[in-house]
């Protein structure tokens, strides 16, 4: 009998097991969630959730809040393109990026799904990141800048040149060879407009005339750099290499 009903167990294990065993099929329809921060008030947890559609070949990310006494999460956003950053900013608004009409943009969303509202004015730059202050003056990005020019554009006359020049060893990083930018760190001034705030494209740039990233790549981001939680002396830390200490930019440098 105990011989049976081993079997028994072992059986419906391993068809427990066959009936839901991990295909790329089951593994692209989860779910990705990331992110995970607490509003300024205690109460709710901002958190991304990231789905996949096979058909198109996309992936799209929206924003959820969860309740921190209930338990019960709900859907912020629900748009076709992607809301990136998101991190609270005072009063439980949500700052966040997306695409739009007017570009890649800093918009700002009240906690409720309401109000949604633009508040950067940026043209003709490639940005790939941003954390607001505590006080909400200022604004880092992280923003890819040409350090280094392709062949084309070092030889008119080579306009449809496929070479490379290299006179370094970085001419490639993991799976991707060098773009000739850089990540650098920006720091933007946030305004009042009609009573409203504005960030503008003005900005200094924190890494001016030096060739390398900010941020380290493949996988640096946000993460890497934060400001004073006071906001008072608009301390800028960023983490070094070795991830344990940090290097102190005040704001002299930024004037």
């Amino acid at each position: 009998m105990k011989i049976f009903v081993t079997l028994l167990a072992f059986t419906c294990i391993a068809t427990t097991f066959a009936q839901t065993a991990l295909t790329p099929e089951i593994l692209w329809s989860m779910r990705r969630i990331s992110g995970g921060t607490v509003s300024p008030d205690g109460t709710m947890v901002l958190y991304s959730q990231r789905t996949f559609n096979l058909d198109e070949n996309k992936g799209n990310t929206d924003l959820y809040i969860l309740d921190v006494k209930s338990g019960v999460s709900r859907q912020l956003t629900n748009t076709p393109v992607s809301e990136m950053e998101a991190q609270w900013g005072k009063n439980n608004i949500v700052w966040f990026m997306s695409k739009g009409d007017d570009g890649l943009q800093i918009r700002k969303i009240n906690a409720d799904g309401t109000n949604i509202r633009t508040v950067s004015r940026f043209k003709s730059i490639e940005l790939e990141g941003f954390r607001l202050s505590p006080d909400e003056t200022y604004a880092v990005t992280i923003e890819a800048i040409e350090v280094r020019a392709d062949v084309s554009a070092k030889y008119s006359d080579l306009p449809k040149a496929n070479a490379r020049i290299e006179d370094d060893l970085m001419y490639r990083h993991w799976d991707h060879y060098d773009d000739y930018k850089r990540r650098h760190l920006f720091l933007h001034q946030i305004m009042a407009e009609n009573g409203l705030p504005v960030i503008y494209q003005k900005a200094i740039d924190i890494q001016r005339d030096e060739v390398f990233d900010g941020v380290l790549p493949p996988f640096g981001g946000t993460d890497q750099f934060c400001f004073s939680a006071d906001s008072k002396k608009n301390h800028l830390y960023i983490k070094e290499t070795s991830g344990e200490s940090f290097r102190d930019e005040h704001q002299q440098r930024f004037v």
